[in-house]
C-alpha cells in the first residue's frame, strides 16, 4: 500500500479523512512509466535465441545476398532443455507433516486435498512453464485464481507471460513483498 504524501491536503480528491492526494497518485503513475524496458528487450532476445531465431534480419539479408542459406547453430537450447529436464525429473509433490501424532489424521486429509488441488488445477504444468520462462529469459509468473465455471475445479493455476506484469523497481525483496505496487496489463 502506498501512503499519500499529503493526506487530506489541498490536492486531495478523496473525501474521506486522510484521503489520497493527486500528487501522490501522479508520482505512482510516473513510476509505472519509468520502468526500464531494456530488460524486456533482453528477455525477448534470450527467448528468441532459445527458439533458434539467432540471426537478425540484416544478417539473414546479407547471407541471402551472398547466395548462402542463413543458418545458425543453437547451442543454448540444449543447455536450457537439460535444466528443464532436471527440474521435471526432481519435481516433488507438496507434503504436509505434523509435529506430533495427535493431528496425524488431519494432516492426512490436508495432504489428500493438496494432492487433489495440485492434480486438478494442473499446478505442475503452470509452475514448469513459468520455470522455463525464468530459465530462458530471467523472469516469469504464476497466477492462482478462482475459476468462474462452476463445473470446473474451483481454482485455476496458470503461467502469466513476463510482458504482462509491471512492478515496483524500488522493491528490495526478491519476492516483491515490499513492493508498493504490481500491475498486470
Amino acid at each position: 500500500p502506498v501512503e499519500p504524501t499529503d493526506p487530506g491536503g489541498r490536492d486531495g480528491r478523496d473525501q474521506i479523512e486522510g484521503g489520497y492526494d493527486l500528487l501522490s497518485l501522479e508520482r505512482l503513475v510516473r513510476d509505472t512509466h519509468a520502468q526500464p524496458d531494456s530488460w524486456r528487450q533482453r528477455s525477448d532476445l534470450c527467448h528468441a535465441y532459445y527458439d533458434g531465431k539467432q540471426l537478425t534480419e540484416q544478417q539473414q539479408l546479407n547471407a541471402k545476398s551472398e547466395g548462402l542459406e542463413p543458418r545458425s547453430t543453437n547451442l543454448i537450447q540444449r543447455v536450457v532443455n537439460s535444466v528443464l529436464g532436471y527440474e521435471a525429473k526432481t519435481r516433488a509433490d507438496v507434503r504436509i507433516e505434523a509435529d506430533d501424532d495427535e493431528v496425524a489424521d488431519i494432516v492426512d486429509v490436508y495432504n489428500d486435498a493438496m494432492k487433489e488441488a495440485q492434480r486438478e488445477a494442473m499446478v505442475d504444468m503452470a509452475v514448469s512453464q513459468a520455470y522455463a520462462g525464468q530459465v530462458k529469459g530471467g523472469v516469469d509468473w504464476v497466477e492462482v485464481s478462482r475459476d468462474q465455471d462452476p463445473l470446473n475445479y474451483p481454482y485455476l493455476v496458470r503461467e502469466v507471460h513476463r510482458s504482462e506484469i509491471y512492478w515496483d523497481w524500488r522493491a528490495k525483496d526478491f519476492m516483491l513483498r515490499d513492493a508498493r505496487w504490481m500491475v498486470r496489463m
